[in-house]
């Protein structure tokens, strides 16, 4: 017997920012191709559909666990961080050994950050401290990507034993939020350096555990059924705002709201308004926009191959394109670089999940308490 708590939607979301990520990488790089770039990709919309990805991670994991939770009155540890482990490592590290092959064996063509070293990025990344690699200039740009893939599994090495700790979740997490951007604000405002003159508070942002914070927040005030809340978070007026926030920071440029000390509150800002869409997408039998359709639950399904391998089919596919697609009129040139990349990304992700992927995932199954499937959660019940 099952209990199933129905979440539609929710890889429409992954879709959507997956897509935003190859579209803006692909302009950003597209020197590769010897093509000259559009430039819209300076205006960092990929970073914001990082935030969004953080922000899904934090919802639907949260709830996850406070399903699981209130079936057994506590968190299986082992069996929770053998589920992150097969679900993320085979592709993690599949991207990082490959990107580390080509840079061997195309020196020269590809961009290594400013302190490339290949021990210094095989410790950091090998470590899961992508981002702290990133920030100390380790960011070759085959594998720096992979950043964002060690914050979420930073955020939940305790993540799992705050939920599993608290009496009244929804309150240590709110708390846990208000401590962290404290204490970012303070490190801000006092401006602490580290050796060469680095700055703590840029270290920090490389940390944004708080929009994966407001996914989990987000997910106990679903869960615990908060009705006014509710009511104000699912009223169409609060739908057209945030749809419109994330149109336009799609198609013209992201909104800034002006607030103090942007480093911290600007992405934070993002990650309230993309809680609220997926709040409603989800969970709203009354949302103004549905994303259940099969386009968006196949692109979904293998966004995380999206995410991981879109630069290296880049860099693998501008070998040849770099010598023909300069030769044809810009335009076709530019369009036959984003179906390429983007075409030929989905192929090899979809491969990925169904042929390698797909293996792993049949054994984290055995480690599955509480099952998200790709239209709902379900709760396993034992047998007694």
């Amino acid at each position: 017997m099952r209990d199933k708590v129905f979440f539609p939607g929710l890889n429409g979301i992954r879709a959507i920012a997956a897509l935003i990520v190859i579209v803006f990488h692909t302009d950003q790089w597209s020197h590769y191709f010897n093509l000259s770039s559009y430039g819209f990709w300076d205006l960092r919309m990929q970073s914001y559909a990082v935030v969004l990805f953080f922000v899904l991670s934090g919802f639907l994991i949260t709830t996850l666990l406070l399903k699981e939770k209130e079936k057994y009155n506590k968190i299986d540890f082992k069996k929770f961080y053998f589920r992150r482990i097969l679900r993320i490592w085979p592709v993690y590290y599949t991207v990082l050994f490959l990107g580390i092959f080509l840079i061997y064996m195309f020196p020269g063509s590809i961009a290594l950050g400013e302190n490339y070293n290949t021990i210094k990025v095989l410790f950091f990344y090998g470590f899961l401290l992508p981002n702290i690699g990133f920030y100390f200039g380790l960011s070759p740009d085959l594998i720096g990507l992979l950043w964002s893939v060690g914050v979420e599994e930073q955020f939940y090495a305790f993540w799992p034993l705050l939920v599993n700790k608290s009496k009244r979740v929804l309150n240590i997490l709110i708390y846990s939020l208000v401590f962290y951007i404290t204490l970012k604000v303070l490190i801000s405002y006092f401006q602490i350096t580290m050796g060469g003159g680095a700055s703590l508070e840029v270290l920090f942002s490389f940390f944004p555990f708080e929009a994966m914070m407001v996914g989990g927040i987000t997910a106990c005030v679903y869960l615990q059924k908060m009705r006014i809340m509710l009511q104000v978070l699912y009223h169409p007026v609060t739908q057209v705002l945030t749809w419109s926030f994330l149109i336009i920071s799609i198609f013209y440029k992201p909104i800034h709201v002006p607030v103090p000390l942007p480093i911290i509150f600007d992405k934070f800002i993002h990650a309230i308004v993309y809680a609220v869409i997926i709040l409603n997408v989800s969970t709203n039998s009354k949302t103004i926009i549905s994303l259940e359709n099969r386009f968006f639950n196949f692109i979904g399904r293998i966004s995380y191959g999206i995410y991981a391998y879109h630069f290296l089919v880049l860099f693998l596919i501008s070998l040849p394109l770099r010598y023909i697609l300069p030769s044809v009129p810009s335009q076709i040139g530019h369009a036959l670089m984003f179906i390429s990349e983007i075409g030929v990304t989905i192929i090899i992700s979809h491969i990925s999940y169904k042929y390698f992927e797909s293996y792993f995932l049949k054994y984290k199954d055995r480690y599955t308490l509480v099952h998200s499937s790709n239209h709902s959660v379900e709760m396993i019940q034992t047998q007694k």
